[in-house]
């Protein structure tokens, strides 16, 4: 029986991933459901298509991943379903969610979840997750046919959210860059980017030593690291975390936030840099040619 994953912004202080939890266990109370993260930045699509891109590839061919950070709930936005032979499915709404996937997968099998037999009976204006992507999940988790979720539909039509990739710049003096952005900021306040190893392996250890790594007007690291113990504490550092992901991070401290003193041993605590940010790496002169970007697999 397939595993469902759930990645939503709606936090853990109202009741709305608990109740897509109970439309999914009325339906079947075998299935196996797995809170990947309910702290999506709200209303952020750019960083919830970070959280299910950057993670599906730790689950078992099948598993079902129901994705809903929905600003656009209620309007007429699609409700869609995505078939991955080699991953699984993914359910949630045509908003550029899903872009990670289009730009790396060519065999994607996309229906609008049109069906209303897969539906609950009563469909609320701002909660489909609840009321169509939760029992659809729940359906497919009992071998319900993918073919009757709804019509086929395709998917170069799908919703692609703009500048998801990095690109090469060239500057005046010869010097090399690679424009990201920011797609996260975590519990540790690591600043993370759609920069991946993968983008940068063209160029030997000696160019990763020498890059200037930054967030621009916010934070620099100079060169690129390979452990977060390789640096002393306080000293701001770029490594690839554990996903790939070029990241800025400060040793036992937080990178994405200032702590300023007001007075009498108040603390502000400010973050100073937000998801979508340009994150930038600039290569010395005479790192060689810079090559094509691969995908994101």
């Amino acid at each position: 029986m397939a595993v469902i994953t759930l990645t939503t912004d709606f936090g853990s202080l109202d009741g709305y991933v608990g109740m897509m939890k109970g439309v999914i266990h009325a339906i079947n109370p075998q299935a196996t459901v797995i809170d990947l993260t309910h702290e999506v930045e709200p209303q952020n699509i750019l960083n919830g298509a970070y959280h299910v891109f950057n993670a599906h590839r730790h689950f078992a061919p099948g598993t079902i991943h129901v994705a809903v950070v929905d600003p656009g709930v209620g309007t007429n936005r699609r409700a869609i379903g995505m078939k991955i032979a080699e991953r699984g499915y993914f359910i949630g709404p045509d908003n550029g969610l899903f872009s990670y996937f289009l730009n790396t997968y060519a065999d994607l099998q996309v229906r609008e979840l049109n069906n209303p037999a897969f539906h609950l009976s009563e469909i609320s204006n701002t909660f489909h997750g609840r009321d169509i992507f939760a029992p659809v999940a729940a359906f497919l988790s009992r071998d319900a046919p993918f073919e009757q979720v709804g019509a086929v539909f395709d998917p170069s039509a799908l919703v692609r959210l703009e500048n998801i990739l990095p690109e090469w710049h060239n500057l005046p003096d010869t010097k090399k860059i690679l424009k990201g952005r920011v797609l996260h900021i975590d519990h540790f306040g690591n600043v993370i980017s759609n920069i991946r190893r993968e983008h940068l392996t063209h160029f030997g250890q000696e160019a990763l030593n020498n890059a200037r790594v930054s967030v621009p007007g916010q934070l620099l690291a100079n060169g690129i690291r390979e452990t977060y113990g390789t640096a002393e504490n306080g000293e701001i550092i770029a490594l690839f975390g554990s996903g790939g992901y070029l990241e800025i991070a400060q040793v036992n401290e937080q990178a994405a936030y200032v702590t300023t003193l007001i007075e009498n041993s108040v603390y502000l605590k400010q973050r100073v840099v937000q998801i979508g940010f340009p994150f930038e790496v600039e290569l010395p002169y005479w790192a060689s040619n810079v090559p094509d970007l691969p995908p994101l697999l």
